[in-house]
């Protein structure tokens, strides 16, 4: 049934305008989602790239790579809160979602 379009009687225009909005909210939705995963395919691909040139240059084996991997999981650093109003913030937009304030980058990683 997924992808199939579903039929409801409406009746209310109103109604019919919020379905109708919902539906097109929908597909940008499923737009948005398969740029997304086009965006973690390439990121995968270029992260291969790059292990494989650390490899080439350095010698550095695949099994020191998921250790290190494994390594970095367990040492996730806690979510990064605002230096103004003390919520948790995503660096991603660089500035506080609650108070607007920007928030200082100290690692290129903080932007990943």
């Amino acid at each position: 049934m997924d992808g199939l379009p579903v039929f409801i009687p409406v009746t209310d225009a109103d109604v019919r305008r919020k379905l109708d909005e919902a539906r097109g909210d929908v597909v940008k939705l499923r737009e948005m989602i398969e740029e997304l995963q086009g965006h973690v395919e390439n990121q995968g691909i270029l992260l291969r790239a790059l292990f494989l040139l650390v490899q080439e240059k350095h010698g550095i084996t695949e099994a020191e790579l998921l250790d290190r991997f494994r390594t970095a999981l367990g040492e996730r650093a806690p979510p990064k809160m605002c230096f103004s109003c003390g919520r948790s913030v995503n660096l991603k937009f660089q500035r506080c979602m609650y108070c607007d304030k920007p928030q200082p980058v100290t690692s290129a990683f903080e932007l990943v």
